[in-house]
């Protein structure tokens, strides 16, 4: 099975998702991007989520995983610790599952990010990024034709 060490794959997250375009927005964010919880050196088995609950790292537990890679991560950009998020940052270190979120970057990515994929999957053939309070929040693109639920799920 490879394994790839934390480190490295956080230097190639980084190389993928902090693209040039979005770069100077990252620190406007409430809430952190990029590897919060060092709890495992070595990733084995990559988690996917959307929030990072306690009922995500247990299942992602039970599914031998050693890295998470989520949206919404534990806390927002203040230096406050409460005993919700101190309790899942002790489980995560406890259970060698280290932790990665993507907020900003996951919105506002050009291609990756979830705005502009669900333009692709509509046939939107160019988008642009949706400015919100100064920094490009989103996609936005224009439909070529009216689509229907039926016409776009089948």
């Amino acid at each position: 099975m490879p394994i790839i060490t934390g480190e490295k794959l956080n230097q190639k997250l980084e190389q993928l998702l902090f693209v040039k375009e979005i770069a100077p927005y990252i620190k406007q964010d409430m809430l952190y991007n990029g590897w919060q919880v060092r709890a495992n050196e070595r990733v084995l088995r990559l988690g996917f989520g959307v929030s990072a609950s306690m009922a995500l790292f247990k299942k992602a537990a039970q599914a031998k995983c050693t890295g998470l890679i989520v949206h919404h991560g534990l806390m927002g950009g203040g230096t406050w610790l409460d005993a919700i998020s101190q309790q899942r940052y002790n489980w995560l270190i406890n259970n060698h599952l280290s932790l990665w979120n993507y907020h900003f970057v996951l919105d506002a990515h050009p291609t990756l990010g979830h705005n502009a994929q669900i333009l692709k999957f509509l046939g939107v053939p160019k988008t642009a990024p949706y400015f919100h309070h100064g920094a490009p929040w989103g996609r936005v693109g224009q439909l070529g034709t009216l689509l229907t639920a039926r016409v776009v799920w089948g």
